[in-house]
């Protein structure tokens, strides 16, 4: 279950709230780019309606023949986070307001696959560097006067990442190894090919 204050930034936009994200509530910037949480809640949406396995870094779902494995690698504010004014953060500072930047190695392994045969994973991905609002921001600096052609690029740009590979299954399980960097969200969807 889930509560949100607000679904976009236009609740909280004044006068004087300038730039592409401000630090609003919304899960919506005031210009529609969806930030992490927007794609967090999309991720959840895509999972299977059986649940198979859950943990402190991933949920894994099946529906019919089909898995999708949710997988995140969340970090929470350090002390750095509590010692300044929220505004007061720089984007450069960013890094050091959470415990730590470490990335997460994990191997999964699906077993009882219904048959041998060529499966298709689809991976969706979010992290700092693809699919990240500040990312494609700071890319123009985070100029707070940039032209309507510039935000609509970036909205273009922040979505997540997909890929695709093809597996050919002989035993009747999967091993996927993930690397998962910080804050990174990752949904893996796993389907066998007709």
């Amino acid at each position: 279950m889930f509560c949100l204050w607000m679904g976009s930034d236009w609740v909280s936009s004044y006068y004087d709230s300038v730039g592409l994200s401000y630090g609003g509530g919304g899960i919506l910037t005031k210009d529609t780019i969806g930030k992490p949480t927007y794609h967090m809640l999309n991720f959840l949406n895509q999972l299977g309606d059986l649940l198979v396995y859950k943990n402190e870094y991933m949920i894994v779902t099946k529906r019919e023949e089909e898995y999708y494995i949710l997988c995140f690698n969340y970090k929470n504010f350090s002390s750095n986070y509590y010692l300044k004014e929220e505004d007061k953060i720089t984007f450069a500072e960013l890094s050091e307001v959470f415990e730590n930047n470490r990335s997460l190695n994990m191997k999964i392994k699906l077993y009882n696959l219904p048959s041998n045969g060529t499966y298709v994973l689809k991976k969706r991905s979010i992290n700092e560097q693809e699919g990240s609002l500040l990312a494609e921001w700071g890319k123009f600096q985070f100029d707070t006067e940039l032209e309507r052609s510039d935000v609509k690029y970036i909205k273009n740009a922040c979505y997540p990442r997909i890929t695709m590979e093809k597996r050919e299954v002989e035993e009747d399980y999967m091993q996927i190894d993930i690397e998962l960097k910080p804050q990174e969200i990752i949904l893996l969807h796993i389907y066998q090919k007709d």
